[in-house]
């Protein structure tokens, strides 16, 4: 920082490409979390469907 306290251009520069990283970090984080969870989702829903087939509707 500048005597007066105020970020220099490169600083900004830096600590934009920081946040903009993180964000893309926690962007990607979120993508497997959720295509973990539908996975999981699926994996239930097709449990569901066989356990239905077998013991027969229960509705």
């Amino acid at each position: 920082m500048t005597k007066t306290n105020e970020f220099t251009p490169a600083q900004i520069k830096a600590i934009r490409k920081i946040i903009r990283d993180e964000i893309y970090r926690h962007d990607k984080r979120l993508e497997r979390e959720e295509k973990l969870n539908q996975q999981e989702l699926d994996e239930a829903d097709a449990e569901a469907a066989m356990t239905a087939r077998d013991w027969g509707d229960l509705d």
